[in-house]
């Protein structure tokens, strides 16, 4: 994992394939929705459809869950099931021994019951956590715990239905009028009252306590039936069907006959159907990320709808943070929604809209009947906000530009279009716009387009202000081929655009010539500039990313470590780090001072398509191919030291040979690399390897400002120094000026000065008296020794010892003081020479040559 980047949130997803509970607030007398993301549980209001409360995630991702009034909250991951209070904690865990997946649980009285994988059912006492029962061996489908009993439920298995007990685990009864498979089963207010779905989608009623069947539904026009439900306030069933569109159908139970047809009730299969008790709502979730609720009361009954929350329909891409709100995050997907969500709440997310040619008549119109152009780009620009639009939008295979408007939430009627006296130059009329770029002034935005042409628009107006054209006048073009990228620097004068000609190129924007141009050998597909700090980055289609300068317009550095297609890059607000992330699962972080690569994030969930980061770097926004929520991402070091150090390439080798998605054969290949790799290093002593440098285990804090100890000193030293106090009125001046002089004898004075010498300098003293007679001789090990106390004296030391040792090697003049810096310098040559603990050794060096 990162060294850098910790998970944080998801957003913008609000459900996924696992179907949604209803919990009954007593206190509040409301109603929560309960879903789950890939990893945790979230709880929506189900009057306003706002985020109340989100748990801690889970570390696997989510299978089945079921909620309880007096119990909590209870989830499935693998073969554990997780119990959580209202405090967002996991309180409690129920594990399988031999570790099948669950595919559904439910909460019963005072009972988890667990179906897994093998057809065996599972009872735990919630309270003590100890398994209650086990029903083995008997090849379970569903299962159903009925309200009127305590210790029953009814059991779906191989063409039966029967009634067990769960305190004896022993078959009760066994009905008769069952005799097919059936895929759903559902009990109504009436306790006895059983609804069965075949798998032949025919539907039939059933009395549990007469083993008699009530009637039979049999719709042939609908099939696929995935949802089939009771109504609480009506003798309704509601069924949900999957065929081209999503539709949900009413059958009245009185007179048999079916009551309406909603199509397009979602975009894709609906996934579960909760109706409120006593109130003509149900609460529907679907595999499109959207959570709806109806209210029946239209015309004939037929449901209307109340509130939606939704996130992305499929893979969000081209993720932006607002660059005048860094709290909001834009991003489109391959529908033409764009959508902004706040990264703090998520009630503030909005829907801006999605592309309408004609909004009268796309209003009421669903996805599956209009024409969907996709984003593929788009740009933002907030500087003019308040006055005009600042968001310009390209579209997949769609001629025109679309402008929008952040502050207002919607599209404005105007398209950026190439006018016809400049489309009928070209050969081909039929060209649509690939990428987008807006001034940093907010009133231009330069568009390249699939036939090599490069235009100019105006915001505000959206009226056509020129085209760049390298010479021809008769082609109009500024590249050979389709224009991937388009860049503006930060004084509106020159614009980058690079093309599948294999080339970047230079323009003026005032007069629209072309002054420079870049030949590269492989084509350039993406770009992304930062404008403070005059930087251009792009990567090519080799997997390299290359950064180019716009002072002397050369390429200045030159970042290679992936090995699959680039899928997005960017840079950070200060130019000193670029992301770049890849097919290969990782996104790396280039240092582009120090050209080298300082931190890996690799994803075992699976490539990343888009990303995006704030301005203080804080944040950091993903999304993954085959997820429709957004990834947040922290910067630990806004909150802590991380120290980024240059990383190898064959350490990020070896740890994606653990990433489950890549493709078996490159498995494969890069196994083979990183056995070679393992097997030279397990083979190498690092310790006694006299060719390579170890460095000190020491903190920093000890050595690190060892040699600007001074300068620290002065700078902390107070302006105004100690002011003595004045003499008072009584004092004596007797003796004010007299000295007494102690008398010092020679032998006394040498005393003196050999206890002047501290501890280092008397051992280094007698180092120094020992080389002379370890030279004559060629064992060594005794003189090793001493240098390696030495040192462990230094080491115990803080850094103002330190510092005041040294200082006193230099301080006297006499045979015996140079002696001692004699001494210093061999004992700094010798640990200099065994190559240990090399830090801190230069620093010492360093200190003492200042001194």
């Amino acid at each position: 994992m990162s060294q850098l980047f910790d998970k944080f949130r998801s957003v913008g997803i609000i459900c996924t394939s696992v179907p949604i509970n209803l919990l009954y607030n007593k206190k509040q007398s409301t109603y929560g929705i309960v879903s789950c993301t890939d990893t945790s549980v979230q709880v929506y209001s189900l009057n306003k459809l706002r985020l109340i409360n989100q748990f801690d995630p889970l570390s696997h991702v989510i299978d089945c869950i079921s909620v309880s009034t007096e119990y909590g909250y209870f989830c499935a991951c693998g073969n554990q099931i997780y119990r959580y209070l209202t405090n967002s904690h996991i309180e409690k865990c129920y594990k399988i021994q031999h570790g099948q997946k669950f595919k559904d649980i439910q909460v019963y009285v005072n009972h988890i019951l667990g179906l897994d994988d093998d057809g065996d059912l599972r009872i735990w006492d919630i309270e003590s956590g100890n398994l209650y029962g086990c029903m083995e061996s008997s090849n379970i489908k569903l299962f159903l715990g009925l309200d009127k009993y305590s210790n029953k439920v009814l059991v779906g298995t191989n063409n039966r239905l029967q009634l067990w007990n769960i305190r004896k685990c022993e078959l009760v009864y066994e009905f008769k009028c069952v005799d097919q498979d059936f895929k759903m089963m559902q009990q109504s207010s009436e306790h006895n009252i059983i609804l069965l779905v075949f798998n032949n989608d025919k539907i039939v009623l059933i009395n549990v306590d007469t083993d008699a069947i009530l009637f039979t539904i049999k719709d042939y026009v609908h099939q696929n039936i995935t949802v089939a439900v009771f109504r609480c306030d009506k003798p309704w069933i509601i069924l949900c069907t999957q065929g081209s569109s999503a539709n949900m159908i009413a059958y009245d139970l009185e007179t048999l006959h079916q009551q309406f047809i909603y199509e397009n009730a979602h975009e894709s299969r609906i996934v579960s159907v909760k109706c409120i008790f006593n109130e003509p709502m149900c609460v529907t979730s679907s595999t499109d990320n959207s959570i709806k609720t109806w209210m029946f009361d239209g015309i004939d009954n037929r449901p209307r709808l109340l509130r939606i929350i939704a996130g992305h329909y499929d893979t969000p891409s081209n993720l932006t943070f607002m660059p005048s709100d860094n709290q909001f995050l834009v991003s489109s997907d391959k529908f033409g929604f764009m959508k902004m969500f706040n990264v703090d709440t998520d009630f503030r997310s909005t829907v801006l809209a999605r592309l309408s040619i004609n909004k009268i008549k796309n209003k009421f119109e669903n996805l599956s009947t209009t024409t969907v152009y996709p984003i593929s780009n788009y740009s933002i620009e907030t500087s003019r906000t308040q006055d005009w639009n600042d968001l310009v939008a390209v579209h997949k295979n769609f001629s025109k530009a679309s402008v929008w408007s952040t502050r207002l939430k919607n599209q404005s009627k105007n398209f950026l279009t190439v006018p016809n006296i400049v489309l009928k130059k070209y050969s081909d009329d039929s060209i649509y716009p690939t990428c987008v770029n807006i001034s940093g002034c907010g009133n231009f935005a330069v568009l390249g387009y699939s036939n090599g042409s490069v235009h100019v628009f105006n915001i505000q107006s959206c009226i056509h202000r020129g085209y760049f054209n390298y010479g021809d006048e008769k082609t109009l073009l500024a590249h050979h081929g389709s224009i991937n990228s388009v860049k503006i620097n930060i004084l509106n004068k020159i614009v980058i655009t690079c093309g599948n000609d294999s080339m970047a190129r230079f323009w003026m924007f005032d007069t629209k010539k072309l002054f420079k141009y870049i030949q590269f050998d492989f084509i350039p597909f993406d770009m992304d500039i930062s404008r403070e700090s005059n930087l251009v980055s792009i990567n090519l289609s080799n997997f390299d990313v290359i950064i180019v300068c716009l002072v002397s317009f050369s390429v200045s550095r030159i970042f290679k470590g992936h090995f699959r297609r680039i899928t997005c890059h960017r840079f950070t607000s200060d130019a000193r780090y670029v992301l770049s992330s890849s097919m290969d699962s990782t996104l790396r972080v280039w240092n582009i001072p120090h050209d080298c690569l300082v931190d890996v994030l690799i994803l075992k969930d699976g490539p990343i398509d888009s990303f995006a980061v704030n301005d203080t770097f804080s944040l950091l926004a993903t999304s993954q191919i085959g997820k429709k929520g957004i990834t947040l991402w922290s910067n630990k070091s806004c909150y802590e030291y991380v120290p980024l150090k240059r990383i190898h390439e064959c350490d990020i080798k070896t740890s994606l040979v653990l990433v489950n998605h890549v493709e078996q054969e490159h498995i494969d290949i890069e196994m083979s690399q990183t056995e070679d790799i393992n097997i030279t290093i397990d083979n190498i002593d690092f310790k006694n390897d006299d060719s390579l440098i170890s460095l000190s285990e020491l903190n920093g804090f000890n050595w690190s400002n060892l040699s600007k100890l001074d300068v620290i000193r002065k700078r902390n030293k107070p302006k105004e120094g100690f002011q003595k106090p004045p003499d008072a009125p009584f004092f004596i001046d007797a003796y004010q000026d007299t000295k007494i002089e102690e008398h010092k004898t020679p032998q006394k004075r040498k005393l003196l000065d050999l206890l002047s010498y501290t501890k280092f300098s008397k051992k280094l003293i007698k180092a120094s008296q020992n080389l002379e007679l370890q030279n004559e001789t060629t064992d060594n090990s005794d003189m090793n020794a001493e240098y390696d106390n030495l040192l462990k004296i230094l080491k115990n030391m803080n850094m103002v010892s330190v510092y005041k040792e040294i200082q006193t090697l230099v301080c006297g003049d006499d045979e015996n003081d140079k002696m001692l810096i004699l001494a210093f310098i061999d004992f700094t040559i010798y640990h200099l020479t065994t190559k240990k603990n090399y830090d801190l050794i230069q620093a010492y060096l360093k200190c003492f040559l200042k001194v």
